[in-house]
């Protein structure tokens, strides 16, 4: 596999070459194309786009951001009752249990990270009075006891 010394050999090699009783690891049979292989710029794995329709005088649109520790990703950690925010779904019971917790990765069609940029962007469509808004959530489903 490599022309290293022995000591400097990664462990993931040494146990590769373990597996095979030192005998180099045989040639793949298959050819890879680059088709087989596909790349995210979203690192979540589902994303869903809700359109809403403002209906309130509330810069925030009443979303309310925190930013998360270890990504510093924005997230929502709660949608005021009776807002622009709060018509996603029919209820805002509902909404709360989808949103609430959701990473905020989009505002109609923008990419969003952290909570400063966030905020800045639903400020400028507040400023240029925007009739809808589309927010990109990343919802991360809960796991049952089960998958736990």
């Amino acid at each position: 596999m490599n022309d290293l010394p022995p000591n400097l050999v990664r462990p993931n090699v040494v146990h590769l070459q373990r597996v095979q009783n030192g005998e180099p690891l045989p040639a793949e049979t298959e050819e890879t194309s680059v088709d087989q292989f596909t790349f995210h710029l979203n690192p979540f794995s589902y994303a869903m786009v809700k359109g809403v329709q403002v209906t309130d005088d509330d810069p925030s649109y009443a979303l309310t951001l925190a930013s998360d520790e270890l990504n510093h990703r924005a997230y929502v950690t709660d949608v005021k009752e009776n807002s622009t925010a709060d018509k996603m779904y029919a209820t805002h019971k509902s909404t709360l249990k989808n949103v609430k917790g959701a990473y905020l990765v989009g505002i109609n069609g923008k990419r969003v990270f952290g909570k400063d940029d966030a905020i800045s962007m639903l400020r400028q469509l507040y400023d240029k009075r925007a009739e809808n808004l589309q927010l990109e959530l990343a919802i991360e489903h809960k796991l049952s006891s089960a998958e736990t």
